[in-house]
């Protein structure tokens, strides 16, 4: 997944992330996701953890990546 971050304190994050067991890859953003999307990128993230954890696959080594400002 192609990332690329505004953080705090004007730090930026770039990159790609791979998922280390191979599963899908899932988005949590508190500000700008939404549950409708696919939670498949920073972009089309879900809103909610609990959206997240729904469109995991338990043993499909899938990871939830929960974007900044997420978790407060």
């Amino acid at each position: 997944m192609r990332t690329n971050l505004s953080l705090p304190n004007g730090a930026s994050l770039y990159g790609t992330f791979i998922s280390p067991t191979g599963g899908n890859v899932f988005s949590v953003a508190a500000s700008g996701g939404s549950n409708g999307n696919d939670g498949l990128s920073p972009l089309r993230a879900f809103s909610t953890l609990a959206q997240g954890i729904t469109a995991a696959t338990a043993n499909n080594g899938d990871v939830i990546v929960m974007l900044p400002g997420a978790h407060s």
